[in-house]
């Protein structure tokens, strides 16, 4: 890039420093353009100064040096053939060569050809016009390339001399590179915002667009320069404008960044977009707000899908509710008629019928029980399915729980030749608090499954500790074990072997009975305890069903009142045997069962057949107990123990309600209640269930809450 040899790496950067033992090239004769001599008078580095410099001239001279010393710049002077006249730098590392070497040459010789053209045809524009020009261009040294930016300026002549031309220029690599990494940065940000799917705005602290990405063309179907300097409230609905511009000054007044703000706008075409809008502030150099950066994306299509999503649950809501209203219905419509059915063969078996007549009643005695579980599975996974599974907390012994458990299902295992034997570890504590009937429920559908699928062997039970850490003193995590020697489920049915409707085998369903419903319920009980099941099988060998639950100790009162529980006696003992009952029911066929029931217990009987004949009755009548069917017409049993309860409030009175109901649930029971009954029973009743009630409220004066408005 130069013309001289490989030494001069500085080209136009040259030293100031002369040495009259190099001289010009003719010899010390060549004058710039009318000048008297190409030695420049100006730097302590130069020979001393002729005899007659006045001592006055050499000061300022001196001052000028230091001063120019201290500059960043290079300073050259040239004749008008742009040969070095003068040069002026105390940097010697930038100019990358000695100064005299430059004293007396031209810019031809010194730097390239197209650069040297460039000065030359500057100074014939100077000139002529006697206007400074700055020239910028770049230089290849050993470190690379470097920049500069120069003045040339023309120098008047004085005293009869020719003009020359001054350059003062400066190394701008630094800021060339500065300014090209803004430029490569700001084209990396351009190529992010034009490319990225939100749409990207700058507003000012108006609200005003002053920014925005060919983006919102997708979004909005404008062009950016369609938007800027448009109010960004002026794309919005009237209304929602408002709304969102009242939004906007509560942020811009503190300066706030905003984020995930929803808001309507109109297409270019006019249907309507949803945009999610976030946003950052910027400030001037003072902190003063002049706007806000950001993005908004457009969420119309998640919002569809989310109104879609809210729209399915609903329909699903409500098709849950109607399937539980049928099942609920369904439920009321079958357990009424066979509580008739059930009461009437209770009401049989007291009588010696002979072997064969019987054999005959347990038949359908065990039909009718039957149907019912049925009923009780398809009620119970309806609720486990909708997440309405109710679990009760009281204080239970586990081993009555266990032996109960084992005395319905001992002579299941008898008749079969099957050993059904129990193993429970000592050191489990004797109470605890939960709900004994779920666990019972599990541990039947376990057991009656063992002695089920199994034709020979035995089945066993085992209960312990389960050896883990808990965090819960008052915890005991216990492991349930049921183990037979039965026919095993195969190997590609097993992990379904807990899904609704599941036997393994359809084959098994017409050979062993049952829903298929069975371990599913269980799944989802021992689940809503906070615990887990599982199975594992040999084909041929047996099966094992384990599950594990939380169980909490009961505290030292709770026991106390479990062994209060346990001390009662069984049975109807102390209530006086001249009871005198009123029946609310509208099903013929259990009038009459009741009435035979009753009476039976030498106890007087009245009916009536609604809710309305039963507070006429009531009113017009002296009863120990009324026993109130929740499903009547003109007036149901809930409504008609509302009106008991506020007519006995002007009185003082209080005559115990039992609500007799085909509803099952603890919202059934929490309605009676709330009516102001005192018991709750589900039918088909038992006459031990039935006495044992009625036992309750007569001798122990329990009374209801009174009823809510």
């Amino acid at each position: 890039m130069t013309n001289d040899p490989p030494n001069n790496t500085g080209g136009m950067q040259d030293s100031r420093t002369l040495d009259k033992s190099s001289p010009p090239a003719d010899g010390g004769k060549t004058k710039g353009a009318g000048a008297k001599d190409c030695t420049p008078p100006l730097y302590q580095s130069l020979p001393d100064p002729p005899k007659n410099l006045n001592a006055g001239h050499q000061h300022t001279e001196e001052r000028l040096n230091r001063f120019i010393g201290t500059m960043d710049e290079i300073v050259f002077e040239f004749d008008a053939q742009g040969r070095y006249l003068n040069v002026w730098s105390d940097n010697e590392n930038l100019l990358k060569r000695p100064h005299h070497e430059l004293l007396g040459k031209t810019i031809d010789e010194v730097i390239p050809k197209d650069l040297a053209d460039r000065i030359h045809q500057a100074f014939q524009r100077i000139t002529l016009t006697g206007k400074s020009e700055c020239l910028e261009y770049s230089m290849e040294v050993p470190e690379g390339t470097r920049w500069f930016l120069a003045r040339l300026s023309l120098v008047p002549a004085v005293e009869g001399e020719a003009p020359t031309f001054s350059y003062v220029g400066r190394d701008i690599t630094e800021q060339r590179q500065l300014e090209q990494s803004l430029r490569e940065s700001e084209k990396r940000y351009h190529d992010l915002v034009d490319t990225v799917n939100d749409w990207v705005w700058e507003i000012d602290r108006n609200g005003i667009y002053t920014y925005a990405n060919p983006r919102v063309r997708d979004l909005l179907g404008y062009a950016p320069k369609e938007i800027i300097g448009q109010s960004a409230f002026s794309l919005m609905p009237e209304n929602e404008a408002r709304r969102v511009a009242e939004q906007f000054k509560t942020y811009a007044a503190k300066a706030e960044p905003f984020s995930s703000l929803e808001n309507i706008n109109l297409h270019k075409d006019g249907r309507t977009v949803i945009l999610e809008t976030s946003g950052v502030p910027f400030f001037d150099e003072q902190g003063q707000l002049l706007g806000y950066r950001g993005v908004d994306r457009d969420i119309t299509e998640r919002k569809e899908n989310a109104e879609g999503l809210r729209q399915a649950m609903e329909a699903a809501e409500q098709a849950t509710q109607a399937k539980s209203r049928f099942l609920a219905n369904m439920s009321h419509e079958i357990r009424t008629p066979m509580a008739a059915v059930l009461g009437a063969l209770e009401c049989l078996a007291q009588d010696d019928l002979g072997d064969e007549r019987n054999r005959c009643l347990r038949m359908a005695e065990n039909a009718a029980k039957s149907l019912m579980d049925l009923i009780g599975d398809i009620l119970d996974f309806s609720r486990i399915e909708a997440g309405k599974l109710s679990l009760k907390e009281v204080a239970f012994a586990l081993r009555s729980c266990l032996d109960d458990t084992f005395d319905m299902l001992k002579l299941s295992a008898t008749q079969k030749g099957l050993s059904l034997t129990l193993d429970i570890d000592s050191e489990i504590p004797a109470l605890f608090l939960g709900d004994p009937v779920r666990l019972q429920q599990v541990l039947i559908n376990l057991i009656g499954n063992a002695i089920k699928f199994t034709e020979q062997g035995s089945v066993k039970v085992r209960i312990f500790r389960e050896p883990r850490a808990v965090l819960d003193t008052n915890l005991c995590p216990l492991k349930f074990a049921v183990h037979d020697s039965g026919i095993g489920i195969p190997t590609e049915v097993m992990s379904r072997i807990f899904e609704s409707f599941s036997q393994g085998d359809s084959s098994l369903t017409r050979k062993r009975e049952g829903t298929g419903l069975g371990l599913a319920i269980c799944k989802g009980i021992v689940e809503r305890m906070g615990g887990r099941i599982e199975a594992a099988s040999i084909p041929g060998q047996g099966s094992t069903f384990t599950f594990t639950l939380p169980l909490r100790v009961a505290p030292p009162a709770e026991n106390e009142k479990a062994l209060d529980r346990a001390r009662q006696p069984e049975g109807l003992t102390t209530a006086k045997s001249d009871l005198r009952i009123l029946l609310g029911e509208d099903d013929p066929a259990l009038r009459k069962l009741m009435e035979v029931l009753l009476t039976k217990r030498g106890w007087k009987f009245a009916a009536a057949e609604d809710g309305l004949s039963v507070i006429e009755e009531w009113k017009n009548g002296t009863f120990d107990v009324i026993l109130m069917d929740a499903q009547m017409p003109l007036l149901d049993g809930f409504e008609a123990a509302r009106r008991i309860r506020a007519q006995e409030q002007l009185t003082g009175a209080h005559i115990p309600i039992v609500a007799l109901t085909a509803h099952v649930g603890p919202e059934s029971e929490q309605r009676a209640l709330s009516a102001g009954m005192d018991a709750f029973l589900t039918k088909p009743i038992r006459m031990n269930e039935l006495y044992a009630c009625i036992e309750e409220i007569i001798t122990n004066g329990k009374n209801s809450p009174a009823p809510e408005k």
